[in-house]
C-alpha cells in the first residue's frame, strides 16, 4: 500500500536535503563500485580490450564481430554492445561473464551506437545503408529502422531519451529523431557534418566535432540551434566532457593531441600530446580520469584531470577505435527547486498525507508530455507517454523506496520532483 510520507510538497527542507545527501551518495557509491570498466574495440583484432579502470590494466579481450566500430555501455553497466562495421551486426556482450550472450543483424556497416539511458532500446548509426537500427534489448531483436541523411556517425540521446540526435559525415545536417514515433522530425544545419558527439551533464548543451572543418559545434538543446563554432586542432573526432561540465576534451586525430576547452567561454586552455591517431575518448564515472584512444599507436593514454597530465598507456588491440560511451556512466539527473519549480509548473501530488490508498495520481499543467520514474541510483523504473492533464500510478507499480519523478514536454525537462514511498 502506498502510506506516502511524501516527497517535496510535506518534507521540511532539513529532511529533504538530508534525504538527497543520502540517495546521492547511494549513487556515488554506486558508480564507485559498478561502473569502473573501460571497453575499447580493437577495429582490425575484431576484439573488445576490457581495462580495469582503477588500476589502469588490461583485464581480457573479449572475440566480437568483424571490423568493430562504435561501443556503448548501458546504464547499469550489465551490458555491452559493439556495432561490427565488418559484419553488419552488433555484439551483446554479459559484462558478469564477458562474454557474446547476442549477435543481432543491423544495417549495412554500423559505426555509432548508444543505449537509451531509459534503457530497453539500442540505436545503431548504419553508414552503408543511410539509417539507423533500432534494437530491442529483452530479446535482443531488431524492431525497426529509420532512414537518414548519407553516412550517419556518432548518436547522442536528449531529452529525457526523447530524442535521438544522428551526425553525417558528409551533410550539413545533424538529423533529429523522435523516439516515441521513430521519425525524423527536425534537422540542425551545420556545415560538412559531424562525427563525435557528447553533451553537458544537465544535457543543456551538446557538442559535435566536425573532422572536415576542424571544428566542434555548440548546439542548444532548448531549441536545437547552433550556439558556437570552435576551432579545434587537425580533424578533430572523439569529445566528451568532464562530469561538473565545466571543461570540454576533444582528440584531434591528425594532430596526436588533446586540447581542453573552457565550457564557459569557449576558448582552448591546454593542449595535451598523448599517442599517434586518437580518436575515441571519455571520462571516467569518479570524474578523476579521461581514457584517450589511439588508433596509430594501438593503446590508450589515461590523462588525470586534478594533474592535468598523463599518467599511463595502456597497450590495446590492434587499431583501437573506441568510439561512443565506452566507460558507463549513470544517466543525468536534476533534483532540486522543489518549492519554486512546483509553483512555475503547478504540479500536485496526492493523496498527500493521507495513507492507505491504492494510487497516487499527479496533476500537471503539461498536457502532453512524458513522465520518468528514476530509482535512488538513477536508473529508470518507468516511463510514460502521457496525455491530458493528470496520470493515475496504481499502488503494485513501485516497491517502497524513494524516487524522482521527472517531467518533460519531449524536448526538454522541466521538473524534478521527490517521492518517498513507505
Amino acid at each position: 500500500m502506498f502510506n506516502s510520507s511524501y516527497s517535496f510538497l510535506n518534507l521540511t527542507k532539513s529532511f529533504s536535503l538530508f534525504l538527497k545527501f543520502i540517495c546521492f551518495f547511494v549513487l556515488f557509491v554506486s558508480i564507485k563500485l559498478n561502473a569502473q570498466t573501460a571497453y575499447i574495440t580493437n577495429f582490425t583484432d575484431n576484439s573488445l580490450s576490457v581495462i580495469d579502470v582503477p588500476t589502469s590494466a588490461l583485464s581480457t579481450t573479449i572475440p566480437v564481430g568483424n571490423l568493430p566500430w562504435g561501443v556503448s555501455v548501458s546504464p547499469d553497466g550489465a551490458r555491452v554492445y559493439t556495432a561490427n562495421y565488418g559484419s553488419n551486426s552488433v555484439s551483446v556482450i554479459n559484462t558478469a561473464t564477458n562474454s557474446v550472450i547476442a549477435t543481432v543483424p543491423v544495417g549495412g556497416e554500423p559505426v555509432g551506437i548508444a543505449v537509451n539511458p531509459l534503457g530497453g532500446l539500442v540505436y545503431v548509426a548504419n553508414q552503408g545503408s543511410d539509417n539507423v537500427s533500432i534494437i530491442e534489448t529483452t530479446n535482443n531483436t531488431l524492431v525497426d529502422s529509420i532512414a537518414v541523411g548519407a553516412l550517419p556517425q556518432g548518436l547522442y540521446i536528449g531529452a529525457g531519451g526523447s530524442k535521438l540526435y544522428v551526425t553525417s559525415w558528409t551533410e550539413s545536417y545533424i538529423y533529429v529523431i523522435s523516439t516515441v514515433s521513430n521519425t525524423v522530425i527536425d534537422s540542425i544545419n551545420v556545415t560538412n557534418g559531424g562525427y563525435g558527439v557528447a553533451s553537458s551533464p544537465n544535457g543543456h548543451k551538446m557538442y559535435v566535432t566536425n573532422s572536415q572543418a576542424d571544428l566542434l559545434y555548440v548546439i542548444n538543446t532548448s531549441n536545437d540551434a547552433v550556439e558556437a563554432s570552435i576551432a579545434t586542432g587537425d580533424n578533430p573526432q572523439g569529445v566528451c566532457v568532464s562530469i561538473d561540465g565545466s571543461k570540454i576534451y576533444v582528440a584531434n586525430h591528425n594532430g596526436d593531441n588533446v586540447i581542453v576547452i573552457d565550457s564557459l567561454n569557449n576558448s582552448i586552455v591546454n593542449t595535451i600530446q598523448v599517442g599517434d591517431g586518437p580518436n575515441g575518448i571519455s571520462a571516467s564515472p569518479d570524474a578523476s580520469l579521461i581514457y584517450i584512444v589511439n588508433q596509430g599507436s594501438d593503446n590508450v593514454s589515461v590523462f588525470d584531470i586534478l594533474t592535468q597530465s598523463v599518467i599511463s598507456t595502456i597497450t590495446l588491440g590492434s587499431t583501437p577505435i573506441g568510439f561512443g560511451n565506452f566507460i558507463s556512466t549513470y544517466p543525468n539527473l536534476t533534483v532540486g527547486q522543489e518549492e519554486e519549480s512546483q509553483a512555475s509548473l503547478n504540479c500536485m501530488i496526492f493523496p498527500n498525507p493521507f495513507k492507505n490508498n491504492t494510487q497516487i495520481v499527479f496533476n500537471h499543467t503539461i498536457e502532453n508530455g512524458y513522465l520518468t520514474i528514476l530509482d535512488c541510483f538513477g536508473r529508470s523504473v518507468k516511463h510514460i507517454n502521457f496525455r491530458g492533464n493528470q496520470y493515475i500510478l496504481e499502488q503494485d507499480e513501485l516497491s517502497s523506496g524513494m524516487y524522482f519523478i521527472q517531467i518533460s514536454d519531449g524536448t526538454v525537462s522541466l521538473d524534478t520532483m521527490k517521492i518517498v514511498i513507505e
